[in-house]
């Protein structure tokens, strides 16, 4: 779920020009947090996986971009109509194009993170 994350921040960072996130600073608190604790060193994993998916995401877009001859600007353009140019709501649409990839049970954790909002 966080590659997902990663994936749908990156892709709204960059819709916006945004500097890319380097981590959900709320997922890697709540893991930090609560009853359930993860090992500091998931952390790190966490950390690393982010930086791998965000960099395959922008190549992977960007090969696609230059082979199929479309404009960077004109993607942009149509991924911020979308969303009313509206970073926020893009994350979200964005997040919620992955929810058919989850079995019912991870799908209702997905969902309940959507109050964690792409930031300012």
């Amino acid at each position: 779920m966080y590659s997902y994350r990663a994936i749908a921040y990156t892709l709204t960072a960059w819709a916006f020009g945004k500097q890319i996130p380097a981590s959900s600073q709320k997922i890697l608190s709540n893991l930090r947090e609560g009853n359930l604790v993860a090992k500091q060193n998931i952390v790190s994993e966490y950390k690393q996986l982010w930086q791998k998916t965000s960099q395959s995401v922008l190549t992977k877009l960007n090969s696609e971009l230059t082979s199929k001859k479309i404009p960077k600007e004109a993607v942009q353009i149509i991924l911020r109509a979308i969303s009313n140019d509206n970073p926020k709501v893009l994350c979200e649409l964005l997040a919620k194009g992955f929810e058919d990839k989850m079995s019912h049970i991870t799908k209702l954790t997905w969902k309940s993170n959507y109050s964690i909002k792409f930031p300012n």
